[in-house]
């Protein structure tokens, strides 16, 4: 469009894990400023037509379908659902289930980015040729709190169940070769004096799947 030409951004993607949502992007110096107004446009008022979600979801579910070609993430699944249980946010996939995924429409999504992707909840990182006074005020003007015209009340995270304490296993049989493995233990905190000497351990055995 003539307000945010193709080259404003060079490569921009969104993440989503368990613990948050993010959206970066890369662009010149000289082109931070119009990026940024589009990051900010797009998070605060994307449209979600029902042709572009109809696409989404249907590769959300052809995804969850092949998710069984993919051994890596599907006993990922199965610990985190025996681990966390049912009852917690991190025992449940994050990519969800046919149901769920089939139920939801646009008017839904739009409530939860107006309840969820607030100001007030937003943490940037950038790394560039600019002044940091300057970066701040690029941002305060995108993504601070006067350029959400949406007074939607925040949303507030979950109070978490305990983890159980004690041995339980989950085992799937596919038809596959390769047999596939995780075995977890409750770990310290990251602000306990353990951690670092424990995520040392973990990168020593491996830090995650491998042979």
């Amino acid at each position: 469009s003539t307000l945010f030409p193709y080259s404003t951004l060079f490569r921009s993607g969104p993440q989503v894990d368990a613990d948050r949502f993010s959206l970066g992007f890369q662009a010149l110096s000289d082109k931070l400023e119009p990026s940024l107004a589009l990051a900010g446009k797009v998070l605060r008022e994307a449209t979600l037509p029902d042709d572009e979600l109809s696409k989404e979801k249907a590769r959300a579910l052809k995804d969850l379908k092949d998710k069984t070609d993919s051994p890596d993430d599907y006993v990922a699944d199965l610990f985190s659902a025996a681990f966390f249980g049912s009852k917690s946010a991190y025992g449940r996939p994050i990519d969800g289930d046919a149901a769920g995924i089939k139920r939801v429409g646009p008017a839904q999504l739009r409530q939860l980015r107006d309840a969820a992707l607030r100001p007030e909840h937003l943490l940037v990182a950038m790394v560039g040729d600019i002044e940091p006074q300057r970066a701040r005020e690029l941002v305060e003007a995108e993504l601070g709190t006067q350029a959400w015209t949406v007074k939607a009340k925040a949303a507030v995270a979950p109070k978490l169940p305990a983890i159980q304490v004690g041995p339980r296993r989950s085992v799937k049989h596919l038809d596959k070769k390769q047999a596939h493995l995780i075995l977890g233990w409750p770990a310290p905190l990251p602000t306990d004096p353990d951690y670092s000497a424990v995520r040392l351990v973990n990168s020593v055995l491996g830090e995650g799947m491998d042979s």
